[in-house]
């Protein structure tokens, strides 16, 4: 697939892979919730004004949401999650938002993408997914196309052929890729169907570029992904 790119992302080096994931505190109650949110909110509050000044990424900060639990937050109790409720759901991220909004930006993506999970996946897809993020896998994203007329619009296409299905397509507004052990992304399929494909960040033809410039939130890293004939 021919990828429409400007020369600076085209010749931008590929970004660190975030760490092996470890398995994370496990949260067991909405209360719990918020008590992890606040002690959490702390970590990203020092330092969030320098972080966004050099435009230093949150690695650390990042981490230690996920090392916290709250990652996790939606995952059903009958898969070892907390389950929390909206209310809650929205309770944290309004704690985490308040000390930088930046570092609680990052993982959002992850919850919209569980919650599709939850009614739009199999079961066997739901138990691999759930599994993977109480384990401290983080899930990302990749917007819409780069350059692509309107956000609805899908250019990113998955094909079939002998050594399986591959991925091509270049994603912008991609906040939580550079950070994510797995990074889903809309795609037309073989057949036309519209899917969401999920890629593991450290596979072959996978290139997550920080070519992200926003005025404020300057460290959310919502840049670029190209998928070429990614697995």
């Amino acid at each position: 697939m021919s990828l429409d790119m400007d020369e600076s992302v085209a010749d931008g080096a590929a970004e660190p892979m975030p760490p092996p994931p470890s398995p994370p505190h496990r949260i067991g109650s909405d209360a719990e919730a918020i008590a992890a949110a606040q002690a959490v909110a702390r970590i990203f509050a020092a330092g969030a004004a320098e972080r966004d000044r050099d435009r230093r990424l949150p690695w650390g900060e990042i981490a230690a949401f996920t090392d916290s639990g709250l990652g996790g937050l939606t995952v059903p109790r009958a898969h070892g999650g907390a389950e929390v409720s909206y209310a809650t759901l929205a309770e944290v991220f309004t704690i985490l938002a308040a000390a930088d909004g930046s570092a609680a930006q990052i993982p959002q993506n992850q919850f919209g993408v569980l919650a599709l999970v939850a009614v739009a996946a199999s079961p066997a897809q739901q138990a691999r997914i759930y599994r993977d993020v109480l384990a401290g896998h983080r899930i990302g994203n990749a917007g819409p196309a780069r350059n692509g007329k309107a956000i609805t619009r899908v250019e990113t296409r998955l094909t079939s052929g002998p050594a399986g299905p591959r991925l091509s397509g270049h994603r912008f507004y991609s906040t939580g890729a550079l950070f994510a052990h797995w990074i889903p992304t809309r795609a037309v399929g073989p057949d036309g169907g519209l899917l969401l494909v999920f890629v593991r960040r450290d596979a072959p033809g996978v290139r997550v570029v920080d070519d992200w410039q926003g005025f404020g939130q300057r460290t959310t890293a919502s840049g670029s992904v190209i998928f070429e004939n990614a697995p």
